[in-house]
């Protein structure tokens, strides 16, 4: 076999080895079952532990592919060694700052912020110089290149976010059920009414040839995979979703303190400060203060509370209601009288063994079939614009800023908002990287669009491997 031969071999082999674990997370149950079997219990299901060892061996498997394709790259070189040394750190970090992260911790905290820069910007960095050794294998003439540090930020991804610390909402699966389909409808209608206008009053849309319609539905599979699958793991899967996360955890911690507190069985009327300086040792209960302590007697280490009349009072009505609710069971419980505290309390009715947005959503969603088309929280759509900026900015080619530029950057910020919009409905990335596999590729190849709405796949890299066929 020849030099070349034996290098072409081992780099398809390494590309097969690449999209084994973005394949593996797809099938049905699996995400399920690596995040189980990460997160284990005890027989009697006492204690929880964590295996620390899978997201090592997973570095490992996740490391084999670039070590194939860096080889056969550079089949005689030292300078191999070192580049495998550099993939491996960035592959190894994300995994090891999760491993560690207590998992109390609210969402998108340092640990998180961190985990995203660490996957996120190097592939960013790398449009505009290769701070990572990097091997893009072209399969045709106009078609996305496999880009291996694109494929491996996903599979990082995948293993810490799915498995070490899991995102319930990333909806990484192929099951779809009827309201998938009519909110990815959906998304492309955002998309039309969005993007057509901007492109059509800009002059950057125009006519384009979209080839034979087998090589058509070839091409758009490839967009799929290659390009819109792991921009919507990342923007949608990870950046949006931690941000939707961050909010409602807010909310949550703010209804607590505000709501579920306050309806806590036996909890006594709040007490100032002056009230409870008279159990500071040294202090003297002020005049008029609702407590006084003594001693009693023979036992110096114990003190007794003597409540004043006032305080005797509140605890005997509190007593009485108390009674009244045992009395009377199904009696529902009193309007709270702040519009927030009784607006927060119907969300009280909701299961408490709720995990995901379409189950907190879902006496929204079943009213008629127009509301599986809209997100019904402000805070949603807060998110869903600041997610979008997140995307046209990374997107963005900042090298050469100018008018064309700023076309380049609404129309990539209309893209996110459809698209973090489709996800946001259905709790699936898949929908949305369908939503974005056939803007990008309608746009591209049908509407002529000079833009990259993707991840800039075209971009020409000082070491790639060139595989074409034709």
């Amino acid at each position: 076999m020849a030099n070349g031969d034996g290098s072409t071999a081992i780099e398809w082999i390494g590309v097969g080895f690449l999209l084994a674990p973005y394949a593996f997370f797809a099938f049905p149950y699996a995400t399920r079952y690596f995040e189980e079997f990460y997160h284990g219990k005890d027989l009697l299901e006492l204690t929880k532990f964590r295996r620390q060892w899978v997201p090592i061996v997973a570095s490992f498997i996740i490391l084999v592919p670039c070590i194939l394709l860096l080889v056969s790259e550079d089949m005689h070189s030292v300078h191999v060694v070192w580049r495998v040394f550099l993939v491996y750190a960035w592959i190894l970090l994300p995994m090891l700052i999760t491993m560690f992260r207590p998992l109390a911790k609210l969402p998108l905290d340092s640990g998180d912020i961190l985990t995203v820069l660490l996957i996120a910007v190097p592939l960013i960095v790398n449009f505009y110089t290769f701070v990572l050794p990097e091997v893009q294998v072209k399969i045709r003439y106009g078609w996305p290149r496999i880009s291996m540090l694109q494929i491996t930020a996903i599979n990082v991804g995948l293993v810490v976010f799915v498995g070490v610390r899991p995102l319930h909402d990333l909806g990484y699966t192929l099951m779809f059920g009827l309201r998938d389909f009519v909110r990815i409808i959906g998304g492309l209608l955002v998309s039309a009414i969005l993007l057509l206008p901007i492109g059509y009053g800009t002059g950057v849309l125009k006519e384009g040839s979209a080839g034979s319609f087998s090589e058509g539905v070839q091409k758009f599979f490839v967009f799929l995979v290659l390009v819109s699958l792991p921009t919507e793991l990342l923007f949608r899967g990870l950046i949006q979703n931690l941000l939707h996360a961050r909010f409602d955890s807010a909310v949550e911690v703010y209804k607590y303190v505000t709501v579920w507190a306050e309806k806590l069985p036996a909890q006594p009327d709040p007490v100032g400060l002056s009230e409870l300086e008279p159990m500071v040792k040294g202090k003297k209960a002020k005049p008029g203060s609702l407590a006084s302590v003594s001693k009693q007697p023979g036992d110096p280490n114990i003190s007794e509370v003597k409540f004043s009349g006032e305080m005797r009072m509140s605890l005997t009505k509190q007593g009485m209601d108390e009674k009244k609710d045992l009395e009377d069971p199904l009696k529902p419980p009193k309007q709270q009288k702040s519009f927030i505290s009784a607006t927060f309390s119907k969300a009280m009715e909701l299961p408490t063994n709720i995990t995901s947005y379409d189950e907190a959503h879902s006496k929204w969603f079943n009213r008629n079939p127009f509301c599986w088309l809209w997100i019904p929280t402000l805070r949603d759509w807060i998110v869903l614009f600041i997610a979008s900026s997140i995307y046209a900015v990374a997107l963005t080619d900042h090298e050469k800023w100018d008018s064309e530029n700023a076309v380049t950057f609404a129309l990539l910020f209309c893209l996110g908002i459809s698209t973090g919009y489709t996800w946001r409905l259905t709790s699936k990335v898949t929908a949305s990287a369908i939503v974005h596999a056939l803007v990008v590729y309608i746009g591209l190849n049908v509407l002529g669009a000079d833009i990259g709405l993707s991840l800039r796949w075209d971009k020409e890299c000082g070491t790639c491997v060139n595989s074409e066929s034709h």
